[in-house]
């Protein structure tokens, strides 16, 4: 299995006195239930923090070769290389922007301990020859951090992992611009078929947290958090989930703490509104079915939406006090 390296709170930017170290403690926490095997943080991080919270093991990142003496008793520690830095359990981190430049490490392959930072354009060329190219050089543990700056740092994490890597270096939700660490952890359980002993249900309590320390917003359709990636809208899959779920979900939606909802709008047929009228204990003629579906595709164009529940519900009543009206007339 390999060590994943989560750097999630050197990346987070400190105000004076906002995010709490109650608050990064807690994310610590979080994180190592998630499955990240180190938590790395800076030195700012530490001193906001206190006494670390017990349980994860601490990469503590150094800028200096003072602070790693100073604060002992790390599990490891990460800091740009310095050739004067001969510490045991010292990763020393390199950053590589160009896959041309992979020939000329060879003068660093005596290290025991590397973190290959940067290569965000590695998924351009022959990245795989590229990987393996990094693997032979080193005599020791080489950590991948693949940068984003080409939107591929979780594929060139992946592949890295697919190819034998050992170690790669992420952060929730990719803060920072590195791979993303849920994505990995999903892609590691669905498309490696690893048997990861982690509880992914708690990742709507960590997204909560996580935005209320960056007051960043997490998009609706972000994969594995968005609040929206359940939310079911067109005909012919709101029938196909209803049916098997495996036909377009690659994993049950309790798996990350989240439910499967069926959403109408213009691209919902008479299979979703059955659905959501048997959601709310209903079961109408097709007649009515059929009058409700015409109004929700309206009223979808006009709002430029899906339809809440509340929105459907007050037009499925309208359809029946209409329906009954008729009967009366």
């Amino acid at each position: 299995m390999f060590k994943m390296i989560d750097r999630t709170l050197t990346a987070i930017k400190l105000e004076e006195d906002y995010p709490t170290g109650s608050m990064l403690a807690d994310m610590c926490q979080l994180i190592s239930k998630l499955g990240a095997d180190y938590i790395e943080i800076s030195v700012p991080v530490l001193k906001r923090i206190g006494e670390l919270p017990m349980g994860p093991k601490y990469i503590l990142k150094a800028d200096t070769i003072e602070e790693i003496k100073k604060y002992k008793n790390f599990d490891s520690y990460v800091i740009k290389y310095k050739e004067d830095v001969n510490i045991e359990n010292v990763i020393h981190e390199i950053q590589v922007n160009d896959a041309r430049e992979i020939p000329m490490l060879n003068r660093y392959a005596h290290l025991k301990h590397v973190r290959i930072t940067g290569l965000d354009e590695l998924m351009c060329g022959d990245y795989a020859a590229s990987m393996k190219r990094l693997k032979e050089l080193f005599v020791g543990t080489v950590c991948l951090c693949p940068q984003n700056s080409y939107f591929c740092a979780t594929a060139l994490a992946l592949e890295w992992l697919l190819s034998g890597g050992k170690s790669i270096a992420v952060s929730f939700v990719g803060i920072g611009g590195y791979a993303v660490l849920e994505e990995i952890l999903m892609a590691a359980k669905v498309i490696m078929h690893k048997k990861i002993k982690v509880d992914l249900s708690i990742l709507p309590e960590v997204t909560k947290l996580y935005e209320t320390i960056t007051n960043r917003r997490v998009k609706y359709n972000k994969p594995i958090l968005g609040d929206n990636i359940f939310a079911v809208e067109a005909g012919i899959h709101a029938d196909g989930i209803n049916k098997n779920p495996l036909t377009y979900e690659p994993y049950d939606p309790e798996t990350v703490g989240k439910v499967r909802k069926i959403v109408v709008g213009k691209h919902s047929g008479t299979s979703a509104i059955k659905i959501k009228l048997k959601e709310k204990g209903a079961n109408l003629p097709d007649k009515m079915v059929d009058k409700i579906l015409e109004n929700v595709k309206e009223q979808s164009v006009i709002k430029k939406r899906s339809l809440t529940d509340t929105e459907f519900i007050h037009i499925v009543k309208e359809v029946i006090a209409s329906e009954k009206q008729k009967i009366y007339c």
